[in-house]
């Protein structure tokens, strides 16, 4: 990742943000409960693809969580269902609706 960084800089006039989601237990997702359970061994908290410290980017960063933990897939609305009392299609008007309120 430092070598990619170092070829490709954050350019002055782009918005950067980022938003990840985090498993709890390897059960809230049983197709990524291995990776889940390995990358929780050698990075900590995780989607069961990324680790939370290499989601964070930009001049914001937000941390979505709920009860029941959220998996890669699950944060994209895959299951079209709630998770918990989160509702993710509400996750993604709001980063829009952020975007509106800053000009963008």
């Amino acid at each position: 990742m430092q070598s990619f960084n170092q070829f490709n800089p954050n350019m002055d006039n782009v918005y950067y943000q980022s938003f990840a989601s985090t498993m709890n237990i390897a059960q809230d997702d049983l197709l990524y409960a291995l990776t889940f359970k390995y990358l929780t061994r050698v990075a900590g908290e995780n989607d069961g693809m990324i680790p939370l410290q290499n989601a964070a980017w930009g001049d914001r960063f937000e941390h979505i969580r709920a009860q029941k933990g959220i998996s890669h897939a699950a944060i994209t609305d895959i299951m079209r269902r709630n998770i918990g009392n989160l509702q993710i299609p509400q996750i993604y008007l709001d980063i829009i609706s952020g975007l509106g309120s800053l000009g963008l």
